[in-house]
């Protein structure tokens, strides 16, 4: 399948512009942010140039996604406004809307219209509840009340595919399932209550100053990924292993896919391409980076072999 629309990483502010806003009204910003969308001139204008195989698709698009962002916002608005019986769902549709805008801005030919190419590709969800009767460990976690065990099983057709592909070149095998509890351990900024709760380090490692692109110089599309706190090696060594055993026991990348600059400092070798290119990180609201460790942001099934990764911040 090819790629949704073209991934762009996150710069380095300090040099190609500032992408951090402050604010004390969180929500309101990021829809005062995202309400340019809701004008369709708008729309067009930032479509216009990226819509390169399907030009054709400018007008239809560019008037989808205005009413798509507007119809996700009033999806929002309701939920933090209605009851928690109906919050998930309404969340669930805002979320879902979302994610359709972010495909259509892609050069692709989907649209929201009900072809046979949009049913076949993303007609469905891309993600199942449907527990496999054959695995013992899926049933009793359906049976269970503990939150933490309930999942989804990722489909290999579907929006959530699609949406993955926005920004990732690899799509995790059919049938890959993803637990609550996996996606609790990759949320860098609630470490410490993980680790309080399930007497286990998250599948997060902190890190002081992350960058993708223009790491060194104008133009330059590599990462540079260092400043490994000594403290959260304390949460993970393995026995009587060094800082440096651990770091490249948790992310095998830094071996391959890295040159060390020294210090606890990497820079890739290869250009950022997508998501799943090089160790991927998050930030927090105090911009406090974390990268996800490899068995973490690449998620392993439960016969322990390794998929490929998953940016479990998206769904």
């Amino acid at each position: 399948m090819p790629t949704t629309r073209n991934f762009i990483f996150n710069k380095n502010p300090d040099i190609a512009s500032l992408y951090t806003i402050r604010s004390s009204n969180v929500l309101g910003t990021i829809w005062r942010y995202l309400g340019r969308y809701k004008s369709v001139r708008y729309a067009k204008s930032v479509l216009a140039p990226q819509l390169i195989q399907n030009p054709s698709l400018l007008n239809k698009n560019s008037e989808q996604i205005a009413f798509t962002i507007r119809q996700a916002e009033d999806f929002f608005l309701s939920a933090r406004e209605g009851d928690i019986s109906i919050k998930p769902l309404l969340i669930y549709y805002g979320i879902l809307g979302l994610t359709k805008c972010l495909i259509l801005s892609g050069d692709n030919p989907y649209t929201l219209e009900a072809t046979p190419l949009d049913y076949f590709e993303h007609g469905a969800h891309g993600l199942s509840w449907k527990a496999n009767i054959a695995d013992p460990s899926q049933i009793a976690a359906r049976k269970s009340n503990a939150l933490t065990k309930e999942f989804c099983i990722t489909k290999t057709r579907g929006i959530y595919p699609l949406f993955r592909k926005c920004y990732a070149d690899v799509l995790p095998p059919n049938d890959t399932k993803i637990d609550i509890k996996t996606l609790l351990s990759l949320i860098g900024e609630n470490w410490q209550a993980y680790h309080s709760y399930f007497s286990k380090p998250p599948r997060v490692y902190g890190c002081d100053d992350p960058k993708n692109g223009d790491a060194l110089i104008i133009g330059d599309r590599k990462q540079i990924l260092g400043g490994f706190s000594d403290y959260y090696y304390l949460f993970h060594k393995h026995g009587n292993e060094s800082t440096q055993q651990c770091l490249e026991r948790l992310f095998p990348e830094l071996n391959t896919l890295y040159d060390h600059l020294g210090d606890n400092l990497y820079r890739s070798k290869q250009d950022v391409i997508a998501m799943d290119s090089h160790i991927a990180f998050s930030r927090s609201q105090t911009l406090q980076g974390f990268a996800f460790k490899e068995d973490g942001f690449a998620l392993l099934q439960e016969n322990g072999d390794k998929l490929y990764s998953t940016n479990l911040a998206i769904f």
